[in-house]
């Protein structure tokens, strides 16, 4: 990713406004001090990482929405017609959302692939599925990343499109301009943290000996250089690290698997299903702080 799509967007909000002002600003700030540092550790990036990132998010929509519905916003829309303020926001609140489910449906299959293997891993010397359920998992993986770098363009595109609201404000109306500043700022920070979200699943697919393929990465694990236990903790993520104690199991073939191994590979099951389901909780945050902002959005137009 190109370092200048991410450059430091200030916001400074006047306090005198409404009290949620401050909050929002400090939320907003803090959102892209999370935001520049996810940028330079991409590959390392946490399930704990994005997390931070979705629970910051939902904070600074709680701020919003009390910004949006406070009397001196709703006094400043008596002097401006309403449907000029909320059309583009509401427009793009349905995208947010279709992002928000597609997320959600990642997050859903992903843990099912999850339980999946680690069911059939745990009666593995009487279940002759297991391999092809890691086949399953491998090639779910590879469709879902090309799924997923489709919606990455969608929000790159969503990005580019997010400018000046269209609304012919006038200079006047100082409040209702911060409002739909602060508007664009949120769907901003709201899709970068999307994209990143998206990211940790994506990690480039480990092709293995049951895929008919190696990556450098399998590789180098196959003749001893990573151990999937230590050094690969180090470079990737959670899926990542699962990805490659995969790989390193079904390299071996059947005959050399150890207990040990299968040992590494429940860990590292067990540490992404946790990663998954704290993931998704995030979302289900989200999501409903989606519809509320809608929500709102649409009171204004039905006072």
């Amino acid at each position: 990713m190109a370092s200048e799509h991410y450059a430091v967007r200030s916001i400074s909000l006047p306090s005198r406004l409404h009290p949620s002002s401050l909050r929002i600003e400090a939320e907003v700030n803090n959102l892209k001090a999370w935001e520049i540092s996810s940028v330079t550790s991409t590959l390392h990036l946490s399930a704990e990482s994005i997390h931070t990132g979705l629970t910051g998010l939902a904070e600074l929509y709680n701020g919003v929405d009390e910004l949006v519905r406070s009397p001196l916003t709703q006094q400043a829309l008596l002097h401006q017609p309403c449907k000029e303020i909320v059309d583009e926001p509401l427009g793009q609140q349905i995208e947010l959302l279709d992002v928000c489910g597609f997320s959600r449906e990642v997050t859903m299959k992903m843990r099912e692939h999850v339980l999946d293997l680690r069911s059939s891993l745990r009666r593995k010397r009487e279940d002759s599925n297991a391999r092809s359920n890691v086949n399953a998992y491998f090639c779910f993986r590879k469709k879902v990343t090309k799924d997923i770098g489709k919606c990455i363009g969608a929000l790159k595109r969503w990005e580019n499109k997010t400018g000046s609201c269209s609304a012919p404000l006038s200079d006047a109306n100082s409040h209702l301009l911060v409002v739909v500043r602060v508007l664009k700022e949120v769907r901003l920070l709201t899709i970068s943290i999307f994209r990143f979200l998206l990211l940790y699943f994506s990690m480039p697919v480990i092709k293995s000996r049951v895929l008919g393929g190696w990556s450098l990465i399998s590789k180098r694990m196959a003749v001893g250089l990573l151990a999937p236990s230590e050094k690969e903790s180090k470079c990737v993520n959670e899926v990542g690290r699962l990805d490659a104690v995969l790989s390193e199991l079904y390299s071996k073939g059947s005959k050399n698997e150890t207990k040990f191994d299968l040992q590494i590979v429940q860990r590292r099951l067990e540490e992404l299903g946790d990663c998954i389901e704290v993931i998704e909780g995030g979302i289900d945050c989200i999501r409903k702080r989606l519809i509320q902002n809608r929500v709102n959005l649409l009171n204004i137009l039905t006072p």
